[in-house]
């Protein structure tokens, strides 16, 4: 296919040209264009359409790919084996010659080894352009020193969807023997246990549900209040 200048492509832009086209026909055209002659959220719309799957942005990085999987040339083969495909080889190439450039700052022990390192790092990285620069630098970071990091507090039971909660609250106690004044403690224990259920770990709501008895749904309504006052709780 003829590639479209940049005069040609801001022309077919500005016409939007996709209008009223299907998935196919839009496809059919940009994918195989360098230049980008459409709205990007259209396009993408359109790839994950013909693909049947979604597109995460960076396979657009690997033209290549796309084409052969819309071709039915290849498979796709996962969101791994695309990011490493459109790594640049430069990246790998730096990386192997700060590695190269570190090593000798990096052998041997001593009271030194940690100033050493700091010197080595910054004229590896390119931050200092000798070794004065690389000790000034240093020093510098070494009477200035940043904050430690502040230590994590303990987890925060975050609640799951209402939901999640009620059935698998239902699975944690005996509804049938709920009294007005064990309710609240009935109610705090079985959220404590059920604060990491999910939808995927319970029985489906309609059929737990469907299968309690009428006088106890009113009980669930307690779950609403309790889940609100457990929100952010530290257990």
């Amino acid at each position: 296919m003829e590639q479209y200048s940049k005069e040609k492509a801001i022309e077919m832009y500005k016409a939007r040209w996709w209008e009223g086209k299907t998935a196919k026909e839009i496809v059919d055209v940009q994918l195989y264009q360098d230049k980008l002659c459409i709205e990007f959220a259209v396009f993408h719309k359109a790839m994950e359409e013909v693909l049947g799957r979604p597109v995460f942005t960076h396979e657009f990085a690997d033209q290549k790919a796309l084409q052969e999987e819309y071709e039915g040339k290849r498979q796709y083969d996962g969101i791994d084996a695309s990011i490493k495909r459109i790594v640049p080889e430069h990246v790998k190439i730096i990386r192997e010659a700060y590695t190269n450039c570190m090593k000798p700052y990096m052998i041997g022990g001593g009271p030194e080894r940690k100033e050493r390192f700091c010197q080595g790092a910054k004229l590896c990285s390119g931050k200092a352009k000798t070794e004065s620069e690389a000790k000034a630098l240093c020093a510098e970071a070494a009477k200035n020193p940043k904050p430690p990091k502040a230590p994590k507090g303990r987890k925060v039971c975050t609640l799951r969807d209402l939901e999640a909660i009620s059935v698998c609250v239902t699975q944690n106690i005996n509804l049938s023997n709920l009294t007005p004044e064990n309710m609240q403690e009935a109610f705090s224990n079985a959220l404590k246990r059920c604060s990491g259920a999910t939808s995927a770990k319970v029985k489906s709501a309609k059929a737990t549900l469907s299968s309690l008895d009428p006088k106890h749904i009113a009980a669930l309504e307690a779950i609403g209040r309790l889940s609100k006052e457990a929100e952010g709780r530290k257990w």
